[in-house]
């Protein structure tokens, strides 16, 4: 992974431009050690936590996007279901919904606020 390839890779899948050059700009090699290590500890996704999903009681969101190319959507509905979350799934939107989306997102997240707060 080098500075270039990510932000290309960042901006084909949605990031805007200023945020891919800012997510780049932090490329070295902590960040890819970090991210290779986090990548090789992810052998069994889910299996550690699935059984903890079933006491979560509290209210919960779950922002996906739609188009997310390392997650589909059905894994955002699946985690939705799972701990009686509301999905919210951001259409038009890749794995980086907060960046592509950031107005829309805000408001959702003052409206589950707002929600919780009110009971």
């Amino acid at each position: 992974m080098t500075a270039p390839a990510l932000r290309k890779i960042l901006v084909a899948a949605g990031v805007p431009a200023a945020d891919a050059e800012e997510t780049a700009r932090h490329v070295d090699a902590t960040m890819k050690r970090c991210i290779l290590a986090l990548y090789r500890s992810a052998v069994h996704v889910g299996r550690e936590w699935s059984d903890d999903l079933r006491r979560i009681t509290v209210p919960g969101l779950v922002p996906w996007g739609e188009l997310d190319p390392y997650a589909a959507s059905r894994f955002g509905a699946r985690l939705a279901e799972r701990t009686n979350a509301r999905l919210v799934s951001w259409p038009g939107c890749s794995h980086w919904w907060q960046l592509e989306r950031p107005d829309a997102v805000a408001d959702e997240l003052q409206r589950f606020w707002k929600e919780v707060r009110d009971g």
